[in-house]
C-alpha cells in the first residue's frame, strides 16, 4: 500500500507521493521575481531557504487565481531544487495500490496518472519535476542567483 497527499485545485482532486512532500504550510506572502518564468508565481523565505513556487494551474489548463489565506502550500524537492506547488487546499493522506493507478498514454503518462479509488479518481502527480521545461529550469536559477 502506498501513501500520497491529497489536494485540491478547482474542485479537481490531485495527490503526490508522500515521498516527494517534504511539508505542507499554509500560504504566506508570494514575492514576485523579475525574469522568472511565467510557470512560478514567485519566491518564498521558509527558514532562511529562498523556495519558488510553482503555478500548477497553468501546465494544467487552469484559470489564474490569485493566492487566498486559504491556500497551501506543499513542499517538495525536484532533482536540482527544492519547489512549493500552491494549492487550494489539502485533503488528507491517501492509501492507494500500484494496482490502481491507470497507465494511460498521452501528453501526462510520464507526469500524472489516475488513480481509481472507491470514492472517485485522484489525479496523481508522480514526477513533479516533469513540469518544468529545461529553458524554465536555466530562467529560474538564473533569476534565484540574482535575487
Amino acid at each position: 500500500m502506498d501513501k500520497m497527499v491529497g489536494f485540491y485545485l478547482n474542485e479537481q482532486r490531485y495527490g503526490l507521493t508522500v515521498s516527494s512532500v517534504n511539508r505542507v504550510i499554509p500560504v504566506v506572502d508570494i514575492t514576485p521575481v523579475p525574469n522568472l518564468p511565467d510557470s512560478f508565481l514567485g519566491i518564498i523565505n521558509v527558514q532562511g531557504q529562498i523556495i519558488p513556487v510553482f503555478n500548477l494551474r497553468k501546465p494544467l489548463g487552469l484559470p489564474y487565481r490569485a493566492p487566498v489565506l486559504s491556500d497551501k502550500l506543499i513542499m517538495t524537492n525536484t532533482n536540482s531544487y527544492s519547489m512549493a506547488f500552491l494549492v487550494d487546499r489539502i485533503t488528507d493522506l491517501i492509501d492507494y495500490d500500484e494496482a490502481d493507478i491507470d497507465k494511460m498514454d498521452g501528453v501526462f503518462c510520464d507526469v500524472m496518472s489516475p488513480v481509481k479509488l472507491p470514492d472517485g479518481i485522484v489525479l496523481l502527480i508522480q514526477n513533479p519535476e516533469h513540469f518544468l521545461q529545461s529553458e524554465d529550469e536555466s530562467m529560474l536559477q538564473r533569476a534565484i542567483d540574482h535575487d
